[in-house]
């Protein structure tokens, strides 16, 4: 076909010798070129990798959870919202569609079955919600309580007084001086 110089030839020959040097590189490492010079995982290595990885995970996961339960409100955007409130507002939007589905439904003995049943619930919810509340508000007031300094008891205190009850007054006949009581109530005998 052609005559090569002397240059191209000596070219091709570098170039194969080049390719032959780099496949008995990859046979010695194991590998393609992509990785080589890195050694083979061992067992000990791959667990720790392992862990390194599920502790990543574990912490995205609570970096999730901790920008999802945010407010969204305008006034404070710095308040977190608890996995308590978040459980309230869903079973409060249920209850809601709960009540357009019972609505919708045709009158009669099973509507009416559904409504008492979901008041019922609604009303326990509720009853949950305000003695949360009452119990949030009686433990905001002992800590205030409790960080305040004790003054002693004031002198009015009715602590050193003792005594006796008044007696009642009852009129005749030992009865209490009640309407029951009263001549004009009794019977004639």
């Amino acid at each position: 076909m052609g005559v090569m110089s002397a240059a191209a030839r000596a070219a091709m020959k570098a170039k194969k010798a080049a390719k032959a040097a780099e496949k008995a590189a990859q046979k010695k490492l194991g590998g393609s070129t992509a990785t080589r010079g890195t050694p083979k995982d061992t067992p000990a290595k791959a667990e720790k990798d392992r862990k390194a990885a599920a502790s990543r995970s574990k912490e995205r996961k609570r970096q999730e959870s901790i920008r999802t339960s945010e407010s969204k409100s305008s006034i404070n955007k710095s308040r977190n919202v608890s996995k308590a409130d978040i459980m309230a507002a869903n079973t409060a939007s249920q209850f809601r569609t709960m009540q357009n589905r019972i609505d919708e439904m045709p009158d009669g003995m099973r509507k009416n079955m559904m409504s008492d049943i979901l008041k019922a619930q609604e009303k326990k919810f509720k009853a949950e919600q305000g003695a949360e509340l009452d119990t949030m508000t009686r433990k905001q007031t002992q800590s205030a309580r409790d960080r305040k300094e004790f003054k002693g008891f004031t002198p009015k205190s009715p602590f050193a007084k003792g005594g006796m009850a008044k007696p009642k007054a009852y009129n005749k006949g030992g009865y209490a001086n009640c309407g029951a009581s009263m001549a004009g109530t009794q019977g004639k005998k």
